[in-house]
């Protein structure tokens, strides 16, 4: 239902029963017998701002209801976008789509393929307050272009032996990032780009292997090419959803 039309029904439904409390509480000889005059103005008053306020009430709630429509059709998009690039892809390659939150770090939002419970809770930094940057995730979001790594040489590797004596790590992952990166063997980051400013990324596109860049491709051309169409269209609904995650946390 449009919400004009929605808005217009309400007011004049809010209207007539507005005008027959009015004249059923001033007008008919039962409600005189018991209620004095005096006390019928103010009682249609109150009843009007009642019922004036119960037709905001729906009105925002359909609001409300409009936008979470909104969002999750965005969302059924971005699950459309990820099947097709998997299709592309083929057999062996997981993506995940990553939002980029205003503590600058990166979350998993949307994902095909098998994700453990905690690749999914992971928060990987592009470049917050400390300047931290984690993994091809966060690099490609800070320096705005595609990133490819290979992690088979730290698949087996223990904390301790993963820190540099310098106390660095590789692509910055840390101690609790360490184990999710078992299932990982190379990764391809893809830079989301806003619809309003290319330049600054939303979030970001990941597409990884169980197998090395040498085997899994994903530092070649030809799959950058496969992957880079994706990106422009995912940036626009990401930007979208977290718009109208805003406007409805508004409105609560």
């Amino acid at each position: 239902m449009n919400l004009r039309r929605f808005w217009t029904w309400l007011s004049i439904d809010a209207t007539y029963v507005n005008l027959f409390l009015a004249w059923f509480i001033s007008g008919t000889d039962v409600v005189k017998s018991w209620l004095p005059q005096k006390f019928a103005v103010p009682i249609i008053i109150t009843m009007i701002w009642v019922t004036r306020f119960g037709t905001v009430l729906a009105v925002v709630a359909f609001r409300q209801r409009e936008k979470y429509k909104r969002i999750a059709l965005q969302e059924k998009l971005i699950v459309t976008y990820l099947r097709r690039l998997s299709a592309v892809l083929g057999n062996g390659y997981r993506v995940n789509v990553m939002v980029l939150g205003k503590d600058r770090y990166l979350r998993i939002r949307w994902h095909r393929g098998r994700f453990s419970a905690s690749e999914l809770k992971l928060a990987w930094s592009a470049g917050g307050k400390d300047g931290l940057i984690e993994g091809c995730c966060g690099l490609a979001v800070s320096d705005g272009g595609p990133v490819s790594g290979d992690w088979t040489p730290y698949k087996a590797a223990q904390f301790k032996e993963f820190r540099r004596p310098d106390g660095s790590t590789p692509w910055g992952i840390n101690e609790k990032q360490l184990p999710a990166i078992r299932n990982v063997g190379s990764v391809l980051a893809m830079p989301l780009p806003g619809p309003k400013n290319p330049a600054k990324a939303v979030g970001c596109l990941n597409v990884d292997s169980k197998l090395p860049l040498s085997g899994s491709g994903l530092d070649q051309e030809r799959v950058m090419d496969l992957c880079m169409p994706y990106a422009a269209p995912l940036g626009i609904l990401v930007s979208s959803v977290r718009r109208f995650e805003r406007d409805a946390e508004k409105d609560r």
